[in-house]
């Protein structure tokens, strides 16, 4: 999908607004998780398309990406793993190490 002058959709944008197709978002879902599994799609993005979802129409969080709080976090761990993503302690791990690295490689970082 091309916009923004001829340069790539920025796809989570797009994924997270399928919560507004009530009447396809079982098909989208299914189609985009052969995506994921194919690597045409990656699962952060899949995951943060179906927590909008959940987050709007339930209330929930299956992989801990919308602001609800994660009431299980074993469970979120398992949907993660499901399709590829890390767990949530070892994603807040790679997070705070990329920015103590850029942090790190920043000449003009400021304190």
């Amino acid at each position: 999908m091309m916009g923004n002058n001829g340069r790539g959709f920025f796809m989570p944008t797009l994924l997270t607004h399928m919560n507004e197709s009530k009447k396809h978002y079982a098909f989208i879902k299914e189609k985009l998780l052969e995506y994921v599994k194919s690597g045409d799609l990656t699962p952060h993005d899949y995951a943060l398309m179906d927590d909008a979802y959940m987050g709007n129409k339930k209330n929930i969080t299956l992989y801990g990406f919308n602001m609800i709080i994660v009431k299980d976090t074993a469970e979120a761990n398992r949907n993660r793993k499901v399709i590829g993503i890390p767990s949530m302690k070892h994603s807040s791990k790679i997070r705070k190490d990329f920015f103590k690295k850029l942090k790190e490689d920043d000449t003009h970082y400021i304190e």
